[in-house]
């Protein structure tokens, strides 16, 4: 993944608000072709030294005393805090390769507690003015 820093996740986001960002790096990909990274990367994560794509996830509502970027849960499911609930996060890609999120947190022994960089934030963006057509 060529710039991780463009389309990384910001943890303090509510989680039905990542789960869109995710769908929506998703919808580039398969408009894509679906495999070439370079031009549609999928939502990022960095944990440690790694980029981590996210291809799907879905928004929980449940929240826990862990920080925003924490994996709470790592066994039947990965889930992360977030600003306002967790992502349960399903497909991840890892070096061009598409894999359970459960089977690559777990093998990689990630536990509870883990956290994923947190150091990048969405800047709410202004709408863009768009000029209205007079006819009618």
């Amino acid at each position: 993944m060529t710039d991780a820093t463009h389309d990384a996740i910001d943890w303090t986001q509510p989680s039905t608000q990542i789960e869109t960002f995710v769908r929506a790096a998703f919808a580039r990909r398969q408009a894509w072709g679906g495999g070439d990274l370079d031009r549609a990367p999928a939502a990022t994560a960095t944990i440690g030294q790694v980029v981590i794509g996210i291809v799907h996830a879905r928004a929980g509502g449940t929240m826990s005393s862990y920080p925003p970027g924490t994996i709470t849960r790592c066994d039947e499911q990965v889930w992360v805090q977030t600003g306002r609930g967790h992502l349960a996060i399903e497909r991840v890609i890892v070096g061009e390769r598409e894999q359970d999120a459960v089977a690559y947190f777990v093998a990689h022994g990630y536990t509870p507690g883990d956290t994923f960089d947190t150091s990048s934030r969405w800047t709410p963006q202004p709408p863009t003015p768009r000029e209205f057509s007079h006819a009618a």
